[in-house]
């Protein structure tokens, strides 16, 4: 499989009417540009909103550090090696809210 890093962006808005609100992940291959923005975030409003931004060397360290279900993150741009590596990766996965990501391998 290729040496990419991939990137992970949350972003979240719990302010407003249930339409209003949302939660949201995606992972990408990360660019050079976007890893001067590793680490970024801005989380306002006591954390009702905002975003984070965390690049990873590998695929698996960027689902298994998402924080976030890996069942509802987005993926885009992957190649086919790596997109039958995510879901060979996920079948060994669970997630729970109350426990999180638990990997079985």
């Amino acid at each position: 499989m290729q040496d990419r890093k991939f990137g992970v962006l949350c972003e979240w808005n719990y302010r407003g009417s249930p339409e209003e609100q949302f939660e949201h992940c995606c992972i990408s291959p990360s660019s050079k540009e976007a890893e001067e923005y590793d680490g970024d975030n801005c989380i306002s409003g006591t954390g009702y909103d905002g975003y984070r931004f965390d690049i990873y060397p590998s695929l698996k360290e960027a689902i298994a550090n998402a924080g976030f279900n890996p069942f509802a993150i987005d993926f885009f741009d992957l190649t086919n090696e790596e997109k039958n590596f995510k879901d060979d990766f996920l079948a060994k996965c669970t997630w729970t809210s109350k426990d999180g990501l638990k990997i079985s391998e």
